[in-house]
């Protein structure tokens, strides 16, 4: 979203592309991850445990954390439907902050707003489960410290 179109063609030419059948497991939760994906065609369904998290379609990224540190992934990728994506490993990503540093700001940039929106709503879902929906309810945790 903020690099040119000469930059995305730099970036391109270091990633991966690879297509996806559906029903296909890009990484599974507990896994090492050493790459991030971008959606350039399809959807794909992030998951922890049992519970879907995001559905993710063009234009979205995943797995960037896997660029920054080294921590097993926190949740499951799994194609929903025949799914085009572009894969920029951290090898990869460490060529581009070498050699394009203002390219690497910028993504790095889109990572953080990204993640800070993720975190924004994580924030909001974790306040409605422990105060209810915010009009005066008390919720069952809310009740345990009375007394």
């Amino acid at each position: 979203r903020y690099l040119s179109y000469k930059e995305l063609v730099r970036v391109g030419n270091i990633a991966e592309t690879i297509e996806l059948p559906a029903d296909k497991v890009i990484f599974s939760q507990g896994q090492p991850g050493d790459a991030m994906y971008v959606v350039l065609i399809g959807a794909v369904r992030l998951t922890k445990g049992e519970t879907t998290v995001a559905e993710l379609h063009r234009g979205n990224h995943f797995g960037e954390m896997a660029l920054v540190d080294r921590s097993v992934r926190s949740l499951t990728a799994v194609t929903t439907e025949k799914t085009q994506l572009v894969v920029i490993h951290r090898k990869d990503f460490y060529e581009i902050i070498k050699r394009e540093p203002a390219s690497a700001v910028k993504m790095l940039w889109s990572f953080v707003q990204v993640l800070g929106a993720r975190l924004r709503k994580t924030t909001n879902d974790l306040s409605d489960a422990l105060h209810g929906d915010r009009h005066g309810q008390e919720t069952e945790a809310e009740n345990l410290f009375q007394d």
